[in-house]
């Protein structure tokens, strides 16, 4: 699985938790059904830009943030 989607993943859930927001709040605000959401933030779907977008607004969120902040744990990069 590409670190890019886990990272996008975990980052995502914890900007919803943050912002209190449940899966159907965001889903509601999307129109992203809540079951693909829920598969997005277990890593278990690769989602669009266009929805990866629009996750993003609803959490208040970039979606640079989102995509390319760090991880919990992230392995060493090699040079």
């Amino acid at each position: 699985m590409p670190v890019e989607r886990t990272v996008f993943a975990r980052n995502l859930r914890r900007a919803r938790l943050a912002r209190k927001l449940s899966q159907a709040d965001v889903s509601r605000s999307t129109g992203v059904d809540k079951s693909y959401l829920s598969d997005i933030e277990r890593s278990r779907a690769n989602p669009s830009l266009d929805v990866m977008a629009r996750l993003a607004h609803a959490v208040g969120a970039d979606l640079c943030d989102l995509v390319c902040g760090s991880p919990i744990h992230r392995a060493p990069q090699r040079d």
